[in-house]
């Protein structure tokens, strides 16, 4: 099979949208994944099936941490799971029936095709690694089971100005994989392949807020009234042996980072500064 053949396989992506009867959205209790699913079920009142990753993933260890490598958290993410699901259905009690349970992916069936094509990706263009764990497995299960997904990936890396910051196609600001990413995105927030053919690796997968930045939603939480039920969430990995957050790592989009810019954010807003 020739991988490197441009072929745009954009075909018959919407319909497969048509006939998916619900949101399938990989959910992680972390902000953004958070807030799609809140999206879809308080904004949009439609139909929600979470599905969560839920064996060792993110192989991997910072050079002279001496925090444990591997997702170790999946445990305390899990109860977080169940903590904002409450939270949602006892606040929007019309949820009760939008929302189905927590799907458990214990396995994935790997396929040869994706893993050739997703590791000319990593060495072509860079990819972190750690990153990619999560979503290589993600786009694996999705083409498995052959039905669309939704991935929360985030307007932008630094709660900035998002997609607004991209002037004349420079991505320069973005991380390699959500550089790569954006760079392809379509209009339906599906990933065109059209200049990279292995990128119809991602054509089970959506990406729904990738043009919302982080003060877009939150914003809309609060004019939807569920900002209390992001500043719920869980994002970081580095889970200590008392089950505290790290406190040592500020990584973009994790935990630390997202309760903190929500203090700015709210602290900003009652004093009218941009």
């Amino acid at each position: 099979m020739n991988y490197l053949k441009k072929t745009d396989t954009h075909t018959n992506i919407t319909e497969r949208k048509r006939k998916s009867s619900e949101n399938n959205i990989f959910w992680s209790a972390g902000f953004d994944s958070t807030f799609l699913l809140c999206k879809k079920l308080i904004i949009d009142k439609e139909k929600v099936t979470p599905y969560y990753l839920d064996f060792d993933i993110d192989m991997y260890n910072l050079d002279g941490d001496d925090l444990p490598a591997g997702r170790h958290t999946r445990s305390l993410e899990k109860k977080v799971c169940g903590i904002l699901e409450s939270s949602i259905k006892d606040k929007f009690p019309h949820t009760e029936n939008l929302l189905s349970p927590l799907q458990l992916v214990t396995e994935v069936e790997l396929s040869d095709d994706i893993t050739r094509k997703w590791n000319y990706l990593v060495d072509t263009h860079k990819i972190a690694p750690r990153n990619l764990n999560q979503v290589y497995y993600l786009i694996q299960y999705a083409n498995y089971k052959k039905d669309m997904f939704q991935y929360g990936m985030e307007g932008d890396d630094n709660h900035g100005g998002g997609m607004d910051t991209v002037v004349d196609g420079d991505y320069s600001n973005f991380s390699p994989e959500t550089r790569l990413l954006r760079k392809h995105l379509r209009e339906d927030n599906t990933i065109s392949n059209n200049e990279v053919n292995q990128l119809d690796i991602f054509n089970y997968i959506t990406f729904p807020i990738a043009r919302t930045y982080r003060k877009q939603m939150l914003d809309l939480s609060i004019e939807y009234n569920f900002k209390d039920i992001l500043e719920k969430t869980w994002s970081c990995r580095w889970l200590q042996f008392n089950g505290q957050r790290c406190t040592k790592h500020s990584c973009p989009n994790m935990c630390i980072e997202s309760q903190e810019f929500i203090k700015e954010y709210d602290f900003k807003r009652a004093y009218s500064i941009k």
